[in-house]
């Protein structure tokens, strides 16, 4: 269990870190297209859920073998 909540962090790191970028580019472009903290935290879980399920089917697959 720990080690998924440190793959979500990973996740969740990955997605603060392209806000950052848009916040960036927002700047330049002179109009808002950042998203909310809620926003980024559901793209984080919608990437990490399916990650895992990938994981998951292919654990899934070894032990059919």
């Amino acid at each position: 269990m720990k080690n998924l909540v440190v793959k979500f962090e990973r996740y969740l790191d990955l997605q603060i870190q392209r806000e950052k970028m848009l916040k960036d580019i927002e700047d330049e472009l002179g109009f808002d297209i950042s998203l909310s903290e809620e926003e980024t935290i559901r793209n984080a879980k919608k990437s990490f859920f399916a990650a895992l399920e990938v994981e998951v089917a292919k654990e899934i697959e070894s032990w059919m073998k």
